[in-house]
This record gives structure tokens, C-alpha cells and sequence, in this order.
């Protein structure tokens, strides 16, 4: 089974079940681009935009954006999806979403000395690093001018 999205007003797309041909079933999914003239339909670019040929929708032109690699993995692997998966596929990432909301969570707590002593010894090391700062500028503002002179005056 194929889904075809015909892209409608500002990058929304509508979801079409489309039986397979047997010689359709053997040939690798793809997005197609639906309604247009004459019935035609263009497989959607995921990747680079260069090279190829025309008639297909990138993927800026649909998402708003070029996808990531991981990104262009998850949509070519959704089109192989039956329309029951795809019904379920909201509730997946939402469980999916709270167990790692939950994972990070627990991860926080379990090693939250960590993460204080951490955030301790930045802290003092950026204290340090704004005292070697004025430091180095009193240098550069009293002590190197009065060098200066002291030398010119040894010179004479």
C-alpha cells in the first residue's frame, strides 16, 4: 500500500491510500506528489537539491526546511507505514517523548551533586578567570606605561 500527499495551501498535505499494483509492491516506497496536471506525479527530493530532474517537490518546499539526515530517514521510513501504524504513530512518539522526558529526569536526580559541583567549579573558575582579566588590563593600564617611562629614563 502507498500514501500519496497532494500538497495543498501552505505546505499542509492531505494522506491518500492508493492500492499497488503487484509490480508497485516490489518497487521501493516513495512520497508522490498528487492532483496536477494530467495526473502525473513526482517523487519528493530528500537530500541535497542538486543534480536530478524536475517534477518533484524538495523537501524545503514541503517541511519549510532541509531535513537532517536522521530526519530524512523517519519520513521515508513512515511511508512504508499501513494506515493503521500511521493512526498509532502520535501515541507512539508521545510515549516515547514521556519516557525520555522521564529518563532525563531521573538522570537529573540521580546525579544531582553532580550537577551542583559542576556548576561550583565553573562558577569559580569563571571568578577566576574575570580576575586574571583585570589583571592583565592593569597591567596593560598602569604598570606598562610606567615601565615604559622608567626604561627611557634609564636610556637617557
Amino acid at each position: 500500500m502507498t500514501f500519496s500527499f497532494s500538497v495543498v495551501e501552505q505546505g499542509m498535505a492531505d494522506v491518500k491510500h492508493q492500492p499497488q499494483t503487484p509490480a508497485a509492491q516490489h518497487a521501493s516506497p516513495s512520497l508522490s506528489t498528487g492532483g496536477g496536471g494530467g495526473g502525473a506525479s513526482g517523487a519528493v527530493r530528500t537530500g541535497s537539491s542538486s543534480g536530478g530532474g524536475g517534477g518533484g517537490l524538495s523537501e524545503a518546499s514541503i517541511f519549510g526546511r532541509s531535513l537532517s539526515e536522521e530526519d530524512s530517514k523517519y519520513v521515508k521510513e513512515i511511508t512504508q507505514y499501513s494506515m493503521q501504524r500511521l493512526e498509532k504513530e502520535p501515541a507512539i512518539l508521545k510515549a516515547e517523548s514521556n519516557r525520555l522526558l522521564g529518563a532525563t529526569q531521573a538522570l537529573a536526580v540521580h546525579h544531582y551533586r553532580h550537577f551542583v559541583t559542576t556548576t561550583q567549579a565553573i562558577g569559580a573558575t569563571t571568578r577566576q578567570l574575570q580576575a586574571m582579566d583585570e589583571s592583565v588590563k592593569a597591567l596593560i593600564d598602569h604598570s606598562l606605561p610606567n615601565f615604559t617611562r622608567v626604561r627611557i629614563a634609564l636610556i637617557d
